[in-house]
């Protein structure tokens, strides 16, 4: 059996082996040929076309690529779409002759096929001077590895370093440097197609005498892991221009447009930048750093230090468009015109971003909203530090308004509204806002110019450094803080916010003071609302900020006191410790219960500060007696919602009373001798709440003579118990005279 198995699948195979030899060689049919990519190596530095057949230079080696034929010392490149890589040691390989060639015989460096230019990180190809170094012709991919680009130039033209024609060509740039090259749109790069920049390429110091100093791409520009710095555009672009720009963990900075704008980058189309730097650019018009025609979407980038001359202003940003931008920080951004920070004519949306100390010569120095579409709406944003020279030191609005979960804090106007100046003639929302220490010449907070008036719930605009706080048409929907001291502490990190926020000191008036129906479910920061004020029910804060839930102060450093009853009690105090820094001495209130019946006393000064204090207790308070000996005292220290308390003992010990009794007495056998005060004394406890006995030996043999003592002033605090009782007796016989008489007083403790 196992034999017959073993001969079928012989049998089997040859059939198999004998059909695939037949398919092989069978006419009609075909085979597939696989190419290999070539790898030209130059070994010579100098710019050579064909004249020694010895060495490949850069410019041969392109030539062997393009027509797949050796050429010079070069062997043959392979026909596309095979990509050749053309391999480059370090030196510096400088390209001879003069423009107006398309052969790639001299001047720039013609490439009709795709290839990989693979530098070793120190090849430096350098430009004539009088044309530029690389022309991309025809719909191909070519990548540049590696390399320094250099010293390329065509004024009248296009890409001083590199100029791609064809709109569907694609260009990838990666740990590369583009350097002092000089054209008429796209200094650097001109890609009229996609173009790539990745892997810490660098392109930097560039000039055109139009638009894209750094580079100009006709289609999708994707800018990765890269700088673009020290470009300088005639008109637009600085660093960057282009239609659809997409920016990811790049700097782009100290890039100069001298005409229309976008120093650091224009884009026509869309733009998005996430997780970079766009800074110190400036621009002779609009958008010192950025220009958007199209959506502009901006994530995790920090937007500082641009400046935009001119008459259209947006410093930082300027937006024809929509706009987004999340988790990201506008600061110290400048303008001749509007909007410090951002100015933009379409939708804004910002969430989670902090926009400060902007400056606009005109208004808006955060934030300017042009007329017509426009809308602002800003969430768990913080606008700090503007200034406006005329109005809208924060935000200067045309156009609809709506703020949430929003602080406007310590910004300037020159005339009206130094956080929120609105003159949309739509009707605007403000919801679980904080707009404090503003100032302007007028209306330090929110002023309304137009009649759409600004709807405010759950909000507070107070506490700014001009009045008034509000003016203008607005319509109060119940739960703000308009007017007064709302009470909050400095403008700081609290976490978990990524934006600064007022934190509410422990006696504001905006503590649970909000409406459940129409609060946001979280603040600025995030955080869920909670009871504030203790008092069990989680009622949301008005403003940006909501207070956590308040812990009471834990008391600590109980006394040992013994004290004599009638005797004050000695000076002492207790600490305390609460763990809201926020808290002054004037939050607290603390109270001693003696544990006697008497009131409860307030301590005689309180001390706070970095969490702990001191309650002072130096009262002299007295005890009456020492029959509920020890006492229990309890001591309640209570900030502004909640109480801490500690109980101790105190012991009280019982004092004897002072017995004085009469002098000398003679008496005659037989006859009563009736003593009136035979016996008087002090004590120091309260006679009102303590009884006092005595007896009297009269010295014969006869019975004590014992009764109640009469308490003839009773005693209080600093003051003794003084009591009395009288005495008689008959001595029936003289033989034991003179008598000594012993007289006892005895109060309600055993104390005699």
């Amino acid at each position: 059996m196992q034999e017959a198995d073993v001969g079928k699948k012989f049998v089997i195979v040859c059939i198999l082996l004998v059909f695939l030899n037949a398919l092989w060689i069978a006419p009609g049919m075909f085979s597939v040929r696989v190419a290999y990519a070539a790898t030209l190596t130059v070994t010579t530095t100098a710019d050579d076309f064909g004249a020694d057949l010895s060495t490949c230079s850069l410019r041969e080696a392109v030539q062997a690529a393009n027509t797949n034929t050796a050429f010079g010392g070069c062997p043959a490149g392979q026909p596309s779409p095979t990509t050749d890589i053309i391999s480059i040691p370090g030196g510096t390989y400088t390209l001879t002759g003069a423009s107006g060639e398309d052969a790639n015989a001299n001047g720039d460096v013609d490439i009709t096929e795709r290839v990989t230019i693979q530098g070793a990180g120190g090849t430096v190809i350098s430009g004539s001077g009088s044309d530029r170094v690389f022309h991309v012709r025809g719909n191909i991919r070519v990548t540049f590895v590696g390399v320094t680009i250099q010293n390329g130039r065509t004024s009248s033209n296009r890409g001083g370093g590199i100029y791609a024609e064809n709109s569907l060509s694609q260009l990838i740039i990666t740990g590369s440097q583009i350097t002092n090259n000089t054209a008429n749109d796209g200094g650097g790069i001109y890609a009229a197609g996609t173009i790539t920049v990745n892997g810490n390429s660098q392109i930097v110091n560039n000039i055109a005498n139009r638009y894209g100093a750094g580079v100009y791409a006709g289609n999708a520009m994707t800018v990765t892991d890269s700088t673009i710095s020290g470009n300088r555009a005639a008109q637009r672009g600085g660093g960057l221009f282009g239609t659809g720009i997409t920016v990811t963990n790049t700097t782009i900075s100290n890039n100069i447009a001298t005409g229309d704008g976008g120093g650091g980058f224009w884009t026509n189309s869309t733009g998005t930048v996430t997780n970079s730097t766009i800074s110190n650019n400036t621009s002779g018009n609009r958008g010192g750093g950025i220009y958007g025609g199209g959506h502009l979407t901006i994530t995790s980038a920090v937007i500082s230090g641009n400046r935009a001359n001119g008459n259209e202003g947006g410093g930082g940003i300027f937006s024809g468009s929509t706009i987004s931008v999340s988790d990201s920080n506008i600061t110290g951004n400048s303008s001749n015109r509007a909007g410090g920070g951002i100015r933009h004519h379409d939708v804004l949306t910002m969430m989670n971003t902090t926009v400060s100390n902007n400056t606009s010569d005109s208004a808006g120095g955060g934030v300017f909203s042009g007329q017509g579409i426009a809308t602002v709406s800003i969430s768990n944003s913080t606008l700090t530090g503007n200034t406006a020279r005329t109005f809208g030191g924060g935000i200067g609005s045309f156009g609809r308004l709506a703020l949430t979960n929003t602080t406007i804090s310590g910004n300037r106007a020159g005339t009206l509204g130094g956080g929120i100046y609105t003159a949309s003639g739509s009707p605007a929302n403000v919801n679980n806002i904080t707009v404090t220490q503003n100032s302007a010449s007028s209306t330090g907070g929110l002023h309304v110019a137009a009649v759409g008036p600004v709807r405010i719930s759950n909000s507070i605009i107070a506490g700014n450094s001009t009045a008034p706080d509000v003016s203008g048409t607005i319509v109060d929907l119940g739960n703000n803080v308009l007017s007064g001291d709302p009470m909050l502490d400095a403008l700081a990190s609290n976490a978990p916010g990524a934006t600064q926020t007022h934190a509410l000191r422990p006696a504001s008036p905006a503590i649970d003071g909000g409406n459940n129906a129409t609060c946001t479910a979280t603040d600025q920061r995030g955080v869920g609302r909670v009871d504030g004020n203790g008092d069990g029910s989680s009622v949301c804060d008005i403003g940006a900020y909501e207070r956590g839930p308040n812990t009471p102060p834990t008391v600590t450093g109980a006394p040992s006191l013994t004290v004599n009853e009638g005797a004050p009690t000695p000076g002492f105090s207790v600490n305390f410790s609460d763990p809201d820094a926020l808290h002054s001495a004037s939050d607290f209130t603390a109270t001693i219960d003696w544990g006697d019946g008497t009131a409860v006393e307030n301590s005689t000064g309180i001390t706070f500060g970095g969490g702990t204090g001191t309650a002072q207790f130096n009262l002299n308070h007295a005890y009456p007696d020492n029959n509920s000996s020890p006492y229990t005292a309890t001591i309640t220290i209570r900030d502004n919602f909640s109480p801490g308390t500690l109980t101790f003992p105190i012991t009280v010990s019982n004092v004897a009373p002072t017995l004085t009794v009469i002098g000398n007495q003679t008496a005659t056998a037989g006859n009563v001798l009736n003593l009136a005060d035979i016996g008087t004394f002090t004590d120091p406890g309260f006679g009102s709440t303590e009884t006092f006995t005595y007896s009297i030996d009269w010295g014969d043999g006869s019975p004590l003579d014992t009764g109640t003592a009469t308490s003839d002033v009773p005693g209080s605090s600093g003051v003794l118990t003084q009591g009395s009782f009288d005495g008689s007796h008959t001595y029936t016989s003289t033989a034991g005279s003179p008598y000594t008489v012993i007289v006892t007083v005895q109060d309600d403790d055993g104390g005699t």
